[in-house]
Order: structure tokens, then sequence, then C-alpha cells
């Protein structure tokens, strides 16, 4: 994705917001679509100390093509985090998605969006919320984000944002043994567009 909008990136545009976008509308090309877990699905899971969802790794859903709310956020998350742009997973009732750090100083918002009520003030920074369930080719990047606005909003009283790097603290990654993945690049012209 780096190397085909390399030429295409827009300089007025923040640089973690634009990866994101470029990232989201890659995932979208290349056909990857929400499926909800039928074996553990996150709204029965939330909250029970004895059940266990499932999460696939960014890899498997990238083969697979397919997953759940926690799957597409943590496969999102990840190709973000490759990126070294910043993330984490928001958390509402049955609900996972996920979050960027833009880098972009809270009070300076309109570097990101003219409404202020677009982006997330945490620690001082503006962070845009991505509603990744929406990748089925028919929703763009600003619809996502315009939902992950909505989900966050509805949901005042009962929400939290983790920081991936939070979480890593706990919980190491696992390491990626390439032979394993055989990514398929998307179409340039569908992510350039």
């Amino acid at each position: 994705v780096s190397e085909a909008t390399r030429e295409a990136t827009l300089p007025a545009l923040n640089p973690q917001l634009q990866i994101a976008l470029q990232i989201y509308q890659a995932l979208a090309t290349t056909g990857i679509q929400y499926q909800e877990d039928p074996s553990s699905p996150f709204t029965r899971v939330q909250g029970k100390v004895e059940a266990v969802d499932s999460i696939s790794l960014a890899r498997t859903t990238l083969r697979q093509r397919y997953g759940d709310c926690d799957d597409l956020t943590v496969l999102f998350a990840s190709l973000l985090e490759t990126r070294s742009v910043r993330t984490g997973f928001i958390t509402t009732p049955g609900h996972i998605y996920a979050a960027f750090d833009t880098g972009v100083a809270a009070e300076n918002y309109q570097e990101i969006h003219p409404d202020r009520a677009m982006t997330l003030a945490v620690d001082g920074t503006l962070w845009v919320p991505v509603e990744v369930t929406l990748l089925d080719g028919r929703s763009d990047f600003l619809a996502a984000w315009q939902r992950g606005i909505e989900l966050w909003t509805g949901a005042a009283a009962d929400r939290q944002l983790t920081k991936t790097a939070a979480a890593q603290a706990l919980y190491a990654p696992v390491g990626l043994q390439e032979a394993l993945l055989q990514p398929v690049a998307p179409a340039k012209d569908p992510v350039v567009r």
C-alpha cells in the first residue's frame, strides 16, 4: 500500500490520517468482509470472565478475507502500527472497533476536521475512531470514521479506549513467520483514487 500510494500522497493532509485512509481503502478493495464469529460472538462474551472470545491474528484475517469486529480491529490496528501510527481499540456494549492517533494537538482539531466532534481528544492529541466492520467495498473511510464517532457518542456512559501499546505491555505481540503469510497486494488504482 505504501508503495502504491507513494506518488499520490497529499502533503497538506495529516500523514497518520492519510495512512489510515490508504490502508482502509486497500483492505476494502481486497474484498475483506465482516462476518460474525459463529462460535463466540463478541456480543455474547464481552464482560463475561468465564467466556473466551477467539481473536484471529491479523495474518489469519488477511488470509481468510473475513472476520468479526475484533478480528477486523486487530487487522486494521496491526497494519497502522507497521507504519508507526499509534492505535487503540474502543469497546462499547457488545462491540469493539479501532482508533488511531493523528499526533495533532487537541486544540488544533481543524487540522484534522473542521468539526471538533469528529475527533477524540486523548492525552492531549486527537484520535480518530474507525468502524472497521464497514469494510465491504461500499462504505468509504469517511463513512467508517463517521460511524466510529456515532458509536463513541452513543455509548458515552459505557465506553473505553485502550491504547494498543498499553495492551502490549500486558500481552506480548505474536511473532510473525514470514513464510506463513502470502499477502496479495491490492490493486493500485482503487487505493490511489
